[in-house]
């Protein structure tokens, strides 16, 4: 006796019109340099193409640009923030001191300072200024090669050709990002070799 055959499985429905979470995504994806609507264009993204797997409806390629979009935005918004993080627009407190000024805190990029007594302890003590010329920032070497140039010669001025004991001088100049934010000044510095000075390097010279 033949067996009869079971009737095959109806196909699985068809839902038509493009899937909202695709638009959704890629609309958001737009936006994305804002923060907030990059981070949903990637999780509409992804919601979308879990549900394209099964409702056979069109955007897969929304779904895609929408989370790949979505992705780039996010990645430049973090480049962006560290960037501001490591050397910040408009916190270069150094290169506002003048010679004879004292300061703690200042960081080894030079992008801030905050200017005390000499008398008090701190850092190192400003002996000198140099001035930069050029609208485009000329490259470190050059930079450094100037302000290494001048700051000798003004440190000998500064201590009547005697170097205080137990105190050494270096230049500090303005990064690349510094000089795109208007610094055009190179700082002539005076540390203590020994640790923070206690009063100005002028007095400690016998």
């Amino acid at each position: 006796m033949s067996q009869e055959a079971l009737p095959a499985s109806p196909p699985a429905p068809v839902v038509p019109g493009r899937n909202g979470y695709a638009t959704a995504s890629l609309s958001l994806a737009i936006f994305g340099f804002t923060g907030i609507p990059g981070l949903l264009g990637v999780i509409f993204g992804i919601v979308a193409l879990v549900q394209l797997r099964r409702t056979r409806q069109a955007g897969r390629g929304f779904a895609i640009t929408g989370i790949v979009l979505s992705v780039l935005w996010l990645a430049g918004a973090v480049f962006w923030i560290f960037d501001e993080l490591d050397d910040p627009p408009g916190s270069y407190g150094l290169y506002a001191l003048q010679k004879g000024d004292c300061f703690v805190e200042a960081v080894p990029t030079g992008t801030n300072a905050t200017k005390v007594s000499c008398t008090e302890a701190h850092d190192a003590e400003v002996i000198g200024t140099v001035a930069l010329a050029g609208d485009a920032y000329p490259g470190d070497n050059q930079v450094s090669s100037q302000a290494a140039l001048d700051c000798n010669r003004q440190a000998v001025h500064f201590f009547d050709k005697k170097i205080a004991p137990g105190v050494y001088t270096i230049p500090q100049i303005p990064s690349e990002r510094a000089w795109d934010h208007g610094v055009r000044t190179a700082m002539c510095l005076a540390f203590g070799s020994s640790g923070r000075l206690s009063q100005p390097v002028r007095d400690l010279i016998r």
